[in-house]
């Protein structure tokens, strides 16, 4: 990522359309299976290594269709190494020596020379290629050891990623031709000769539309590119480009202080104590209870761990992709929606005051574990679904952005009771309604037997209770 000296510049990410030939979209494929192939193998390396320091903590938890499933935990019950269990001693926290501790991207950065030296067909790919592979992979196997989710194996079956980096092995070109059209050139892909004769008809053409997300006005105030991440998503392939460009918005005059309050119910936001629903996102709420329901069917249509012949694979790929065209379109109209109240709102304010909530936090799943179930399932995800379908963390980061470009302040509040924080409160009132309806069941039932018990006559001449005996 490019280092940003001047506080005006900013970092921002357009996506167009690629329209490569059959032979080029194959080469691109074979590429994207590659770069799954690297991450699969490094991730192998890197468990087996971690593996060898001791035996780490197994947990097990039910599955949806209620198999019993197994998951590894970062921390050791028992040490094999003795040097990683006199470092965990010595500092008081887990440790690992240097032949089985976290492997940085510098150390990762050895294993891709020696790739790229036994295999040829790594040499014509650009060499920044494996290494953002391995900076992502890296940024992944740490979270790991910080508290997130287990880093998990890819299948060639899903989308496909080949990072690149405009420093080699990428290029942009504007044609002459058209003011949407761009000429792409990609190690290993395009033909670099004739790009370097500058006819460019051997390469990938990207397409964009000026009005949102072409560059036909704004190339000129890009300063410098960064990254690009080609990618095929439902079939279509595409290219992201990151690039650090110079302000470009403005004030309209002069504004009034506007606080922003997100994570309510029943819209988007309370701007200056005014509820806002923009009318984009009334179409996305609709449009994602359809895919709710296409799912349902899909998963009930096509469960899992069955074969399925080829033409029922193929029925199942075409339903497949109609659930993914559907969620880029939710995901297109939210983004455009809250890009335009955004700028709007910002263009109108002299000062900027944002309250948030954490989201995640307060949007969890309320179906619980197997040691401690939910409650009030239905309910809570509703709220959660039309929670998350506005997208408030989005409109927060759009806002912040937004008015530092513009030079407008901005205070950004954590919210620590927010209105969706009444999901929470529901599933923890249900559980203990739950409990407590155990408790008095428990009491009745002891009450009932002690009854039982008194109404039993006693035997005569100082005999025992036979009932007290349980004979």
């Amino acid at each position: 990522m490019a280092k940003r000296t001047d506080p005006a510049q900013c970092l921002r990410r357009y996506t167009w359309k690629l329209y490569p030939t059959a032979a080029k979209a194959a080469v691109l494929e074979h590429q994207g299976h590659m770069c799954i192939d690297l991450r699969n193998a490094l991730l192998a390396m890197c468990e087996c290594r971690y593996a060898a320091a001791g035996q780490r903590e197994t947990r097990y938890y039910r599955d949806r269709k209620g198999r019993l499933r197994q998951i590894f935990v970062g921390r050791f019950l028992s040490f094999h190494c003795s040097d990683c269990a006199r470092l965990t001693a010595e500092h008081g926290r887990q440790t690992l020596c240097a032949a089985h501790g976290l492997p940085s991207e510098y150390d990762i950065g050895y294993w891709l020379t020696e790739l790229r030296r036994e295999c040829p067909e790594w040499r014509r790919l650009s060499t920044w290629t494996p290494r953002r592979i391995a900076a992502l992979f890296a940024r992944a196997w740490k979270a790991f050891f910080n508290g997130g989710g287990h880093p998990r194996y890819k299948s060639h079956r899903g989308n496909l990623s080949i990072p690149h980096r405009f420093a080699s092995g990428c290029a942009l070109r504007k044609s002459d031709r058209h003011k949407t059209k761009w000429w792409l050139y990609l190690a290993g892909v395009s033909d670099e000769a004739v790009w370097r004769r500058g006819k460019g008809q051997g390469d990938i053409l990207a397409r964009g539309g000026t009005r949102h997300h072409g560059v036909g006005d704004m190339a000129a105030m890009i300063r410098k590119w960064t990254d690009a991440d080609v990618r095929r998503i439902n079939g279509q392939w595409e290219i992201s480009v990151a690039v650090d460009i110079g302000p470009r918005r403005r004030s309209v005059g002069r504004g009034i202080p506007v606080t922003v309050k997100l994570g309510v119910i029943g819209g988007l936001a309370l701007v200056n104590n005014e509820m806002v629903q923009p009318e984009g996102l009334m179409l996305v709420q609709r449009l994602d209870d359809e895919r709710v329901r296409m799912q349902s069917d899909f998963d009930l249509r096509w469960p899992r761990g069955r074969r399925w012949s080829d033409e029922e694979w193929r029925e199942r790929c075409e339903q497949k992709a109609e659930i993914g065209r559907l969620s880029t379109r939710i995901m297109r109209i939210r983004h455009n929606t809250l890009h335009v109240w955004s700028k709007r709102l910002v263009e109108r304010a002299s000062r900027l005051t944002i309250v948030k909530p954490t989201i995640r936090e307060h949007t969890r799943s309320p179906r619980g574990d197997v040691h401690n179930w939910g409650g009030a399932v239905d309910t809570v995800s509703a709220l959660n679904r039309d929670v998350l379908a506005h997208a408030p963390a989005m409109a927060a980061a759009m806002l912040q952005y937004k008015a530092r470009e513009i030079g407008i302040p901005v205070d950004v509040i954590d919210d620590p009771r927010p209105e969706i924080s009444i999901g929470s409160d529901l599933t923890d009132a249900v559980r203990q309604m739950r409990r407590d309806r155990r408790d008095i069941r428990k009491e009745m039932e002891h009450e009932k037997h002690k009854a039982t018990v008194s109404r039993v006559p006693r035997q005569q001449g100082g005999g025992t209770d036979i009932s007290a005996k349980g004979c």
